[in-house]
């Protein structure tokens, strides 16, 4: 199943159940960063075009996000896509979550792109990342506050259907 995952087209995948399709997608994506990137996300977004960028940023996010907070995010090495995550959030209408996501990096003085670059080397791993910015931003009261809205996944499903062509 997984191979024909990766050569499916996408006229195939939009007749997918909904957890099909985000298979397909997490599958094809996370092998098409390794295979531009060569494992450097940086460097394997560089071209995705906005409807794939609002798929991957929207993707990892809410998996990170719903998994272990905002903290886990911004410690993981998806904390490179934090500077695309407002302007996804708007692609797709989850404008609760931008709102929410933009009020807590504005009254915590957080910069994306500062920790986009953070230089993790002087920790060693992410967690001890984590615990960091945990000790010193408020992450408990933004993932309450998370928990209440309507799963990203809600906004992005119709998002990813109507331009299924523009994402694989």
């Amino acid at each position: 199943r997984i191979s024909h995952y990766k050569v499916m087209t996408a006229d195939e995948a939009y007749g997918l159940s909904d957890v099909e399709l985000f298979s397909v997608l997490a599958i094809r994506f996370d092998d098409l960063v390794t295979e531009i990137g060569q494992g450097d996300i940086e460097d394997g977004i560089q071209y995705f075009n906005e409807a794939q960028m609002t798929y991957y940023v929207l993707d990892k996010f809410e998996n990170i996000v719903a998994r272990g907070g905002l903290g886990l995010f911004l410690a993981s090495r998806y904390r490179v896509l934090a500077p695309f995550v407002p302007d996804a959030l708007n692609c797709v209408g989850a404008i609760a979550h931008k709102c929410l996501f933009e009020e807590f990096l504005d009254v915590n003085g957080i910069s994306l792109e500062l920790i986009a670059a953070l230089d993790v080397e002087a920790f060693e791993n992410e967690d001890d990342v984590r615990n960091a910015m945990e000790q010193k931003y408020p992450f408990d009261e933004y993932n309450s506050d998370y928990a209440m809205l309507r799963p990203i996944g809600e906004y992005l499903l119709p998002y990813i259907r109507e331009r299924i062509k523009r994402i694989l």
